[in-house]
C-alpha cells in the first residue's frame, strides 16, 4: 500500500510562477487554492509536502509528524497518491474501503503511520480513524483537502474539518495541522448570485483559511478552457420549425468537436469507447430542443 522513489529519482518539473506564489502563501497560513482544472493545483501541495520532508521522515516516537491527503473518491485516492509518489522521495500510502481498511485495528494503523510519510485516503476513512483514536490529530503536520468545495452540510469532508477543529479547540492550536484546500470551484451546487458571497465566506470559515488564486493571465494556456462560439438567432431562424434550427446547429458543433478530437488523438481507429459514450450522451441533449 506504499511505494517510495529513490532519493533524487523523482520527477522534478520547474514550478510555474503562479504555483510558487500560491505555495508561499500556503507556507505562511491555512490556504484554499482556487485554480481552474488542469492548472496544477496538486503541484502546489507537492511543493508544501517537500518543504515538510524532514519533519515527516522522523519517527513519530521522536517527534515526527505525518501528512494526510484527503480525497472524496477512490479514483482520486489512486490518482493523487501516484502523483505525489512520482514527485517526491517520500513513502506514500493509499487507503480506501476496497482494501479492507475499515477492518483494521490500532496496531495496523500504527505500522502504516510508522512506514509512510504521506497518507492519501478518502475523507470518510480519516474521520473513522480519528474517532477510533487510530490517527492522532496532533501528529498531523499538513492536512490537504482535495476538492475542498465538497466540505459542506454533513459530507465526509465537512465531518473531517469538524473533528479536527474540535480536537484542536480542546488541545490548543500549537499542534494544529496546516490546512491546504484545493479546488476548481468555490461551491458545490447551483446558487443565486446574491448567495455567492455567503457561500464563499462559509467555505473560508469551515476551512479556517484564506482563499487564494492567480492572475488569469498567468494561468492562461495551462488550464482547460472552452472555445466560445457566438450564434446569432434571428426571427427567420425561429420560424424554421420552432427550435429545429438550434438543434441542428448544436449537432453541427458536436460533429465538429468529434472530428477535432479524432485529429488530436492521432489515430485512425477513431475515438476511444469511453469518449464515444460521452459524446453519445451529449447528443441526447439535442433532443430536448
Amino acid at each position: 500500500m506504499s511505494n517510495q522513489q529513490t532519493e533524487g529519482s523523482f520527477e522534478n518539473p520547474c514550478p510555474r510562477n503562479y504555483q510558487l506564489e500560491l505555495y508561499k502563501y500556503a507556507c505562511r497560513e491555512n490556504t484554499v487554492v482556487y485554480l481552474p482544472t488542469g492548472s496544477g493545483k496538486t503541484m502546489i501541495a507537492v511543493l508544501l509536502i517537500r518543504d515538510m520532508a524532514a519533519q515527516v521522515k522522523k519517527p513519530l516516537t521522536e517527534g515526527g509528524r505525518r501528512i494526510i491527503f484527503l480525497v472524496p473518491t477512490v479514483v482520486l485516492a489512486k490518482q493523487q497518491s501516484s502523483y505525489i509518489r512520482r514527485h517526491t522521495c517520500l513513502e506514500i500510502g493509499e487507503y480506501y474501503g476496497e482494501l479492507g481498511v475499515d477492518l483494521w485495528r490500532g496496531d495496523r494503523w500504527t505500522k502504516e503511520l510508522d512506514k509512510n510519510n504521506v497518507l492519501v485516503m478518502t475523507a470518510q476513512l480519516f474521520v473513522n480513524a480519528v474517532h477510533h483514536g487510530f490517527i492522532k490529530v496532533g501528529s498531523i503536520a499538513l492536512l490537504v483537502f482535495d476538492e475542498c468545495h465538497r466540505a459542506v452540510k454533513d459530507s465526509p469532508m465537512k465531518q473531517a474539518l469538524t473533528v479536527v477543529n474540535e480536537i484542536c479547540g480542546r488541545n490548543g492550536a500549537n499542534r494544529a495541522p496546516r490546512i491546504l484546500g484545493l479546488t476548481a470551484a468555490l461551491f458545490l451546487e447551483k446558487c443565486k448570485p446574491r448567495a455567492v458571497s455567503k457561500i464563499i465566506s462559509q467555505l473560508k470559515t469551515n476551512m479556517k483559511a484564506c482563499i487564494r488564486t492567480a492572475d488569469p493571465h498567468k494561468i492562461e494556456g495551462y488550464s482547460t478552457k472552452p472555445i466560445e462560439i457566438i450564434c446569432e438567432y434571428s426571427q427567420t431562424n425561429a420560424e424554421q420549425s420552432g427550435t429545429a434550427w438550434l438543434s441542428s446547429h448544436i449537432q453541427e458543433l458536436l460533429d465538429g468537436c468529434v472530428m477535432q478530437l479524432r485529429e488530436n488523438l492521432h489515430t485512425n481507429a477513431g475515438c476511444p469507447e469511453e469518449l464515444i459514450d460521452i459524446i453519445r450522451e451529449i447528443k441526447v441533449l439535442t433532443t430536448i430542443f
